[in-house]
């Protein structure tokens, strides 16, 4: 992996953990386990949830969006952001995960490229507080300041929110996935949370648990990594640089790569109390 702020660079190499292809290829995550799916799916068909819960005994919402919770007053917003995503052609190196950390392009968020295979990889950006309509502006940003000139065969632009839903269940209505606010605002995971989300909310329907329970350890990983998320919204480019210099230090690399018990949640409580510090010291310099 390697991770560039505007000066400097670090690069970890070794087993790091596993990339999970998402999209329309055949061994996509959503391909597979839609193979191992027995139930009729109806695609390109709106459904309101108040309009079905009394028909059914239970309704999951695994609707990746936060429409039916914010309509439900379930919701609370924590970070809104763009999102550009391109298939781009070239020469890659399949094990290698490249991420940029700058301001000019990025504000708070990254951009990262991951490679599918040996020619087409996946170029990202992720810019949040800004529009839409903003979005080119900051992509050809990136694309200069970088010095990336990649074939880009096809791009899709998203907004994606990421929030706290506070009951998991209304009546008989279970959130799962990022509509139940389980997509981290640090670096935007979900995709094992909406999985095993989804399987406690089974598990509770079938066998009449406390969904908000079982969910619970989830939910507070997602508050952990807010606190991280929260820090993170004070950086700007000389603090990126820091970073990626101490990321590079043997002693960080070493603490954070080959810790088994490492787990980036568990030093949030740190970053908690050092949270207040940084907010009354950004309102002070007003």
């Amino acid at each position: 992996m390697v991770m560039f702020s505007p000066n400097h660079r670090a690069v970890e190499r070794g087993s790091l953990g596993y990339i999970f292809k998402r999209g329309y290829h055949n061994y996509a995550l959503e391909k597979q386990l839609l193979n191992y799916l027995g139930s009729p799916i109806t695609f390109n068909k709106y459904i309101d949830s108040e309009d079905i819960k009394d028909e059914y005994d239970y309704i999951v919402v695994a609707t990746a969006n936060s429409i039916t919770p914010r309509n439900l007053g379930v919701w609370t917003d924590t970070f809104n952001t763009q999102a550009r995503i391109a298939t781009v052609l070239g020469k890659f190196k399949p094990a290698e995960i490249i991420m940029w950390l700058d301001a000019s392009y990025a504000k708070n968020g990254f951009c990262y490229l991951i490679p599918v295979n040996d020619k087409e990889a996946s170029l990202v950006q992720i810019v949040n507080g800004i529009t839409g309509y903003e979005l080119d502006y900051y992509w050809k940003e990136f694309l200069f300041t970088e010095n990336i000139d990649y074939y880009i065969s096809g791009t899709t632009d998203t907004e994606h929110d990421c929030g706290f839903v506070q009951p998991l269940q209304v009546s008989n209505i279970l959130f799962v996935g990022n509509s139940a606010g389980f997509t981290d605002d640090l670096i935007g995971c979900g995709g094992l949370n909406a999985i095993e989300s989804g399987m406690l909310a089974a598990r509770a329907i079938i066998y009449g648990k406390d969904y908000n329970t079982l969910a619970r350890p989830i939910f507070e990983d997602i508050l952990k990594l807010h606190e991280l998320h929260k820090s993170m919204n004070t950086m700007d480019n000389s603090k990126n640089d820091l970073l990626i210099t101490l990321i590079g230090l043997p002693i960080i690399k070493n603490a954070i790569y080959n810790n088994p018990f490492f787990r980036i949640s568990s030093i949030s409580k740190s970053i908690k109390l050092y949270n207040p510090f940084i907010k009354s010291k950004r309102r002070s310099a007003k």
